[in-house]
C-alpha cells in the first residue's frame, strides 16, 4: 500500500475538504489562506453554495466589494445544503456557514438563505455609500443607498439616503426617506446600530433621524412639523444643544417667542 501511495501520490482533496481547510484558516485569521482554499473548493465544485457564500464574506472583509457581490449573488442562485447551515448569526464577521448534509430543496432554507445574503449585499452597498458620504460625494452615496434598499428596505438604509438627500438640499426627498426610516425604526433603543463608521444606540440614531427630519421640514417652511420632529429628537437625545437652537428657530417662526427663549436657554446650559 505504501508503494502505491508513493507511486501515485496522495489523494487530491475534495471540494468539501478544501472548504473545511478554509474554515480552519479563517479561524486562524488567515484570510488569504481561506480564500485560496475556497478558490480550490469552487474549482472542484461550481455549485458549492457555502463556498461562494463564505468567500463573498471574506472578500467583503478585505473590502474587495466587486468580488464580494459577485460571490454572494452566485450563492444566492444556488441551493443551500440544508436548513441547519442557516442557523448562525449573520451579523457576526467572519461568518462560518457549515455544510451539514446533502443538497435538497427546502423552501424555508431557500428563504432564509436569500434573506441573509440580501442583508450582506445591502451592507456592502451601504458601506460604499457611507464612504462616498464621508467624501461629500452625496450623489454617488445616494446611488449606493438606493442599491442597498433594493436588497433590504430597512431603517438604516432609508436614514442614510435621507441624510444624503438633505445634504444636497433635496428636502422633499429627504423627508420621504426619513419618514420611512421612522416608520420602520427598531423599537428597542438599546439595539446597537452601525452608521458611517460609528456605532450608535437605536435611540441615538432615531434621534439623529428626527433631527434631520425636523430641519428638512424647517427648510420647506413647515414649522409645526419641524417642532414635532425636533421634539422627538430631544426625546431620544436630550443633551444636543443644536436641536434646542433649531427648535427655537421654529418656535420663533411660529411666533412663540417664549418657548423659543426657553430653548435658547437650554442650548446654553
Amino acid at each position: 500500500m505504501s508503494f502505491l501511495k508513493t507511486l501515485f501520490g496522495k489523494k487530491k482533496p475534495s471540494a468539501q475538504e478544501c472548504y473545511e481547510r478554509a474554515l480552519i484558516c479563517e479561524q486562524a485569521a488567515d484570510h488569504e489562506g481561506a480564500i485560496s482554499a475556497l478558490d480550490e473548493a469552487i474549482r472542484l465544485d461550481r455549485e458549492f453554495c457555502d463556498a461562494f457564500w463564505v468567500r463573498g464574506l471574506l472578500h467583503e472583509i478585505s473590502e474587495d466589494y466587486d468580488q464580494a457581490l459577485a460571490d454572494l449573488r452566485r450563492a444566492q442562485e444556488l441551493k443551500p445544503p440544508s436548513l441547519d447551515c442557516l442557523t448562525l448569526d449573520f451579523a457576526q464577521k467572519p461568518v462560518r456557514v457549515l455544510r451539514t448534509g446533502p443538497r435538497f430543496t427546502d423552501p424555508r432554507a431557500l428563504a432564509l438563505k436569500n434573506r441573509a445574503i440580501d442583508n450582506e449585499i445591502s451592507r456592502i452597498y451601504r458601506t460604499q455609500g457611507n464612504a462616498c458620504y464621508d467624501q461629500r460625494k452625496f450623489g454617488e452615496a445616494i446611488a449606493f443607498f438606493a442599491q442597498a434598499l433594493e436588497h433590504n428596505r430597512e431603517y438604516q438604509n432609508y436614514f442614510e439616503r435621507g441624510r444624503a438627500y438633505f445634504c444636497l438640499r433635496k428636502f422633499k426627498e429627504a423627508i420621504a426617506d426619513l419618514e420611512q426610516a421612522v416608520a420602520c425604526a427598531p423599537l428597542d433603543d438599546t439595539e446597537r446600530l452601525p452608521s458611517n463608521g460609528k456605532v450608535f444606540s437605536g435611540g441615538e440614531q432615531l434621534g439623529a433621524c428626527h433631527y434631520f427630519l425636523g430641519n428638512a421640514y424647517q427648510e420647506i417652511g413647515d414649522f409645526e412639523r419641524a417642532v414635532v420632529s425636533l421634539t422627538n429628537s430631544i426625546r431620544w437625545v436630550p443633551d444636543n444643544p443644536d436641536t434646542y437652537n433649531d427648535r427655537a428657530r421654529a418656535y420663533r417662526a411660529l411666533g412663540d417667542c417664549e418657548r423659543a427663549a426657553e430653548d435658547e436657554r437650554k442650548a446654553r446650559e
